[in-house]
């Protein structure tokens, strides 16, 4: 299983495949060698998340990118469920995202030009943590209470530290496939990808959002 949290820039490919997502969807297949992987890659972040527009409009704006666009990758996005505000110096700060929605850090394929060729991004989302919104509703911040704990990479210094965005939930879900591979070693990456993509569910908020726009529109 291979966790890819990083991610290209270009935009203006809007879903079309690159040298890049080539290479990662010859390396899945890999038919030369005969020997399959699963490659889960982050959908990459929204760097200018703002205060003042709704973060689902946000979310349809800012295109997945390069190499997320890959047919054979798990494609995994950003949604939240933390939404408690604990956390000493933020009382009258607030939640950006309600809890079951997307992460105010969202990249989807909505906006894709090459919409009608490519394939449906992300497959599934994992929690990525929130933002709080200040008092006055003009600015946001990222504090520890709406983001993941994670051990820390330094030598030195703290043990824990936190993390979020596209970026943690690419480790989350590269963790399920990493543990369904090594319980069941005989079955194959594709068949686990189908496992993890096939039973992931929307979140009711997800489910009652879909119901209104399709109401809304043909």
């Amino acid at each position: 299983v291979y966790s890819l949290a990083v991610t290209g820039d270009p935009e203006y490919l809007g879903g079309q495949p690159s040298s890049w997502s080539s290479q990662v969807d010859d390396s899945a297949f890999n038919y030369d060698e005969d020997f399959n992987r699963l490659f889960i890659i982050s959908t990459g972040n929204n760097r200018t998340i703002s205060p003042y527009v709704d973060y689902w409009e946000q979310a349809h704006l800012s295109q997945i990118e390069d190499p997320a666009q890959a047919w054979h990758a798990i494609t995994v996005g950003a949604y939240t469920e933390l939404t408690t505000v604990d956390e000493y110096g933020y009382d009258e700060w607030s939640p950006f995202a309600e809890a079951g929605y997307v992460s105010p850090s969202a990249r989807t394929s909505v906006n894709w030009g090459w919409k009608r060729q490519a394939p449906y991004k992300p497959e599934l989302v994992a929690e990525a943590g929130n933002r709080l919104l200040s008092p006055d509703k003009q600015s946001l911040t990222e504090a520890d209470t709406v983001s993941l704990l994670t051990t820390s990479g330094r030598t030195t210094g703290q043990l824990f530290e936190t993390t979020r965005d596209s970026s943690a939930a690419t480790a989350i879900v590269s963790n399920y496939a990493a543990q369904l591979m090594s319980e069941y070693s005989d079955l194959w990456p594709e068949t686990i990808r189908g496992l993890l993509i096939h039973s992931a569910k929307w979140t009711d908020k997800m489910s009652q959002r879909f119901n209104a726009l399709k109401t809304a529109h043909t």
